[in-house]
């Protein structure tokens, strides 16, 4: 068991001398312009800090949905499973046929996941060697309304529900801390996020990056028309 850090310390509002990755291929890449603009614009503007800033790629990343479904799902479902049987009405229908899935991945394949997850998880770890934390846009497109399913990002249509948690799905999987800020608006006036991913057991200096960026911006303040 580690200690628990005094988080508020770390509040310092200083960013000089952190190393910092900027996640593309598979994050900046695939996301928005909106999203890419906003994203490069906070990594620069860290930079301006004092932060040093270089690229970088994550090879084994798109193994995310796989993992997810072989370690997550069956993982879920455990969870659920009494209530599933007794109070299955209780769930939305989306919901409750999403964990059911959960009943159908074998033990093989739950070990092959878990094996898998592994991979991702040494890959990100071995990045953390030589930076102290990675962005990435928390989503490839802006908001969507209720009941949307497809979303359009770039030439490309994708289900809504994966995209949403393209970016995110890969650091839950890996149980790396992260955090979501504020970082901009599209032209429609829907809020944009940054991500920042840190070390196991370094919530502090994620937090310290996403404090000192906030106090440099006022995206945070501002808020999104109300729809009709």
């Amino acid at each position: 068991m580690l200690p628990v850090p005094d988080y508020a310390a770390a509040l310092t509002g200083q960013v000089k001398g952190l190393r910092i990755g900027l996640l593309r291929s598979f994050f900046l890449e695939s996301a928005g312009a909106p999203q890419r603009a906003a994203v490069e614009a906070a990594a620069k503007l860290l930079e301006g800090q004092g932060a040093s800033v270089e690229s970088v790629d994550l090879k084994k990343v798109d193994l995310g949905p796989a993992v997810s479904h072989a370690v997550l799902a069956p993982e879920a479902y455990a969870y659920h499973e009494e209530w599933l049987k007794t109070r299955a009405a209780e769930y939305g229908p989306d919901v409750r046929e999403r964990l059911r899935l959960g009943a159908f991945v074998t033990g093989a394949e739950y070990l092959k996941g878990q094996r898998l997850r592994a991979l991702l998880r040494d890959e990100v770890d071995q990045v953390f060697a030589k930076l102290d934390v990675l962005l990435a846009p928390t989503t490839p497109v802006e908001a969507t309304a209720v009941g949307q399913s497809e979303v359009r990002i770039g030439d490309g249509t994708f289900p809504v529900r994966p995209s949403l948690i393209r970016y995110t799905r890969p650091f839950n999987l890996t149980g790396h801390p992260a955090a979501s800020v504020p970082c901009g608006f599209t032209t429609d006036g829907l809020p944009i996020g940054l991500q920042i991913v840190g070390r196991p057991f370094d919530e502090a200096t994620v937090l310290r990056v996403a404090d000192a960026y906030q106090r440099l911006t006022d995206w945070h303040t501002r808020r999104a028309p109300l729809g009709s």
